[in-house]
């Protein structure tokens, strides 16, 4: 993909990685370690129920194949549902808290975070430890904010390379260079809710100079690709 060079988002070395004119991380990918989010979240109101949303992980395994195509060493921490290739080295984080406590203690370690899980936002305040009896009256939950995993891992970095996705149907370039800007992202990739479960994508990559460049529709595999190489 070849693009104008006033097209180039602000250059920055991440341990041999950077963002170049088409958005992809690039140089030596070989023996860096890449850590990558995965999948939905679960947030129990009580021991059945929970509130998550429906993202399938499958851009974050496809990230996951495409950096171990190139010699990096990948490490990705899976929310629930999310089944991860066979040798892929990987841990489990169920809740948003679960994923940041298992991010937090591996990122200093690694060369590039994707953060492409769609971690929830908010979680019940109290839960309960058995399932709530359905009752004729109304249910009333209080929602309190779940820990940014990749704002605070931003604002933590050293070096590392920081890839973030954001899925927005208002306004998405406005508010995912916003996104972008208050997280101290290196790259972002726009998600639109129809490309959560499908097989296709459709993401603008916004860099932080303000450009944004389309890749079209095209498969997850396909995008996983463009974005490593």
């Amino acid at each position: 993909m070849n693009l104008p060079k006033s097209w180039c988002p602000q250059k920055k070395s991440f341990h041999g990685c950077r963002a170049v004119p088409s958005g992809r991380i690039t140089q030596s990918l070989k023996n860096k370690r890449v850590l990558i989010t995965a999948g939905p979240t679960r947030e129990f109101l009580d021991s059945v129920r929970f509130f998550s949303n429906a993202s399938s992980g499958k851009m974050a395994l496809c990230l996951a194949e495409s950096f171990k195509k190139l010699g990096a060493k990948g490490f990705v921490v899976c929310g629930p549902g999310v089944v991860p290739g066979a040798g892929t080295p990987h841990c489990r984080g169920t809740s948003a808290s679960e994923m940041f406590r298992e991010v937090k203690r591996r990122f200093p370690s690694v060369q590039v975070f994707v953060s492409a899980a769609a971690v929830c936002d908010y979680r019940p305040k109290v839960k309960a430890l058995r399932k709530i009896p359905k009752s004729g009256s109304s249910l009333q939950v209080q929602l309190v904010r779940n820990p940014d995993i990749l704002a605070e891992m931003s604002r933590i970095k050293k070096k590392q390379f920081c890839l973030g996705f954001a899925l927005e149907d208002t306004r998405p370039l406005k508010n995912a260079f916003a996104k972008l800007r208050a997280k101290k992202c290196d790259l972002v990739v726009l998600n639109s809710p129809q490309a959560m479960e499908s097989d296709l994508t459709q993401p603008p990559l916004i860099f932080p100079s303000g450009r944004s460049v389309k890749l079209g529709r095209i498969p997850k595999k396909t995008c996983a690709d463009k974005i490593s190489r």
